[in-house]
C-alpha cells in the first residue's frame, strides 16, 4: 500500500477524519482517526473493575486535524528535512535527531483525558520522567502546581528549557532536589512528590525494574504513578544510532493481543512490585508523520497507580 501523495491529499483539508492516512504500526495498515481503538477486549475482573473509557476528545482532534490537513506548506517541510535526517541519523539517535529538526511530535494524552483517569484534586509537584520534547509535559502541567522533568536525550533537553520546565539531564534522579531547590519548587520529605508521570519510557529504557522501584519511592504515600506503555511490550535502547537489548529483562510477550498483555504486565510486573491499581485506560499513542504517512498510532495502555 502506497502512502499519500507527497502534495497530500486534497479531500483530507476539507474532512480530514474520513481520510484513511493514519498508520497502524502493528497491524501495518492504513486506517481513519474514527477507527482509533479506546475500548477493550475481555479482561479480568481486576482491570475491567478500574477501566475507565477515554475517547477522542478536542484536544486529540486538534492533533489529528493539524497533522492530516494535507497543506502544501506541511508536506514541503518534511521533503525538505529528508535530506538532514537522512544525515543525521549516521551520527544521532533518532531521538536526538527528530530533536534537532523539530519532527515527530507525540501526543498521548490530553489534561481532560488525564484528569478523569487521576480524578478532581490534582495538585502538588508533577516529576515527568523522560519528557522528550515536552508535548504531554504541557497537557499534565495543566493539573499540577509545579512540574520538573528530566531527558537523557540533550537535544530534548533544549526543547523542554524552552517550554520553561526546568529539567535534569540524564537517568539518575539523584539531583532531583537540588534541582527543585534552584527552582524554588517544594519537594516532600527525601524529595518525595505528589506524581510521576512516565509516558513511554519503560521500553526505552536500560533497566526498567530498577526505575519502577525507584518510582514507588519517590512517590508520597498518596503519591501516584500515571503510566503509559505500548503493548505489546517490545523494548529496545538508543545508544547513539544503535539500538540495543536492556540489561534487565521483563519477560513479557512480544506478539500478544493488547488485553493479555495488559494483564500480564500488571500481573507479572507491576502488582509484584508493589503497586496498587486505580484506574486502566487504553489510548491511541500518536506520532506526526512524513511523506509516507500523516499520522503513526500504536497501541498505548494508562495506568495510574498507588503505593500497595
Amino acid at each position: 500500500m502506497t502512502g499519500p501523495s507527497l502534495l497530500g491529499d486534497v479531500s483530507v483539508t476539507h474532512n480530514w477524519e474520513r481520510a484513511s492516512s493514519v498508520y497502524c504500526c502493528r497491524s501495518q495498515h492504513f486506517c481513519r482517526p474514527r477507527e482509533l481503538r479506546y475500548g477493550h477486549g475481555q479482561l479480568s475482573p481486576d482491570l475491567a473493575s478500574k477501566w475507565v473509557t477515554l475517547d477522542r476528545d478536542e484536544a486529540t482532534n486538534a492533533f489529528l486535524e493539524n497533522c492530516l490537513a494535507g497543506h502544501l506548506g506541511p508536506r514541503l517541510l518534511d521533503i525538505c528535512k529528508l535530506a538532514p535526517l537522512r544525515i543525521l541519523r549516521w551520527y544521532f539517535s533518532a531521538t536526538d535527531a527528530n530533536a534537532l529538526l523539530g519532527r515527530g511530535e507525540m501526543f498521548v494524552l490530553s489534561s481532560d483525558q488525564a484528569q478523569r483517569l487521576l480524578g478532581a484534586g490534582t495538585s502538588g509537584v508533577l516529576l515527568d520522567i523522560g519528557a522528550g520534547a515536552g508535548h504531554t509535559t504541557s497537557e499534565l502541567a495543566q493539573l499540577f502546581d509545579q512540574v520538573v522533568a528530566t531527558e537523557v536525550s540533550g537535544p530534548m533537553v533544549t526543547k523542554l528549557e524552552a517550554r520553561g520546565f526546568p529539567v535534569l539531564q540524564g537517568s539518575d534522579l539523584s539531583g532531583l532536589q537540588d534541582l527543585a531547590a534552584l527552582h524554588g519548587i517544594a519537594l516532600g520529605e527525601g524529595g518525595l512528590v505528589d506524581c510521576i508521570a512516565l509516558m513511554n519510557v519503560l521500553d526505552r529504557c536500560d533497566r526498567p525494574l530498577s526505575l519502577l522501584e525507584e518510582i514507588r519511592e519517590r512517590l508520597k504515600p498518596d503519591g501516584r504513578l500515571l503510566l503509559a506503555v505500548v503493548l505489546p511490550f517490545r523494548p529496545f535502547v538508543e545508544n547513539g544510532i544503535f539500538h540495543l537489548q536492556p540489561s534487565e529483562q521483563l519477560n513479557l510477550s512480544r506478539n500478544a493481543i493488547f488485553e493479555y498483555a495488559m494483564e500480564e504486565i500488571w500481573l507479572s510486573v507491576l502488582k509484584p512490585m508493589g503497586f496498587h491499581l486505580q484506574a486502566v485506560a487504553r489510548v491511541p499513542y500518536l506520532c506526526k508523520g512524513d511523506l509516507f504517512a500523516n499520522v503513526y498510532v500504536l497501541d498505548d495502555a494508562i495506568f495510574v497507580l498507588s503505593r500497595a
